[in-house]
């Protein structure tokens, strides 16, 4: 057996197949053997790639922003098979990032956060990522001198980690996407 290795370890085997009713002359044909950690890995992205076309097909298919970035948020909550996700906005006029989308199991908890908490820049992991305009990847937010637990506490939800990028246009920050406990 022949092992044809790529990056993290052996890819596949390369090994000939002797063919006893084979004319004298003719080449063996190979047996191929995948390692089963890189075709689990390829049917990841091959996953993720389908979810990317459909969000392609999904942007260009509506106009409406609230409409599109729900469905962007639905897919992105689904791929990183997370708890919950939302989208906060920046309010120019009053400096503060306001709640525009939460999904998560309950709709109580999107009317909760977007009736009760803002930030102000720098407030927050959110407020952070905002007022830095960086992405931010928290894997245990509790101890994160930046989480706002408030949020947890009105909603009764519990944010173990998660992810959060900045929202920027060319005309600036438009507001922070997060995915929570991914």
């Amino acid at each position: 057996c022949r092992f044809i290795t790529w990056g993290f370890g052996p890819l596949f085997c390369l090994a000939n197949s002797p063919k006893s009713d084979m004319k004298k002359g003719m080449v063996d044909e190979p047996n191929v053997t995948i390692n089963q950690a890189y075709l689990k890995t390829m049917e990841k992205k091959v996953e993720d790639l389908k979810t990317l076309i459909e969000v392609s097909a999904i942007i260009s298919s509506t106009l409406d922003f609230s409409d599109l970035m729900r469905l962007v948020m639905e897919k992105a909550k689904g791929v990183m098979d997370a708890e919950a996700c939302s989208i906060l906005l920046y309010n120019k006029e009053n400096n503060k990032l306001e709640f525009d989308l939460a999904l998560c199991r309950e709709e109580a908890v999107s009317d909760t956060l977007r009736e009760k908490v803002t930030l102000d820049m720098g407030q927050g992991i959110a407020g952070w990522v905002a007022e830095n305009q960086a992405p931010l990847l928290i894997k245990d937010a509790k101890t994160d001198n930046r989480f706002y637990p408030e949020a947890d506490r009105l909603t009764y939800f519990t944010t173990r980690s998660l992810m959060a990028v900045p929202l920027v246009s060319r005309s600036g920050l438009i507001g922070v996407a997060e995915i929570l406990n991914p």
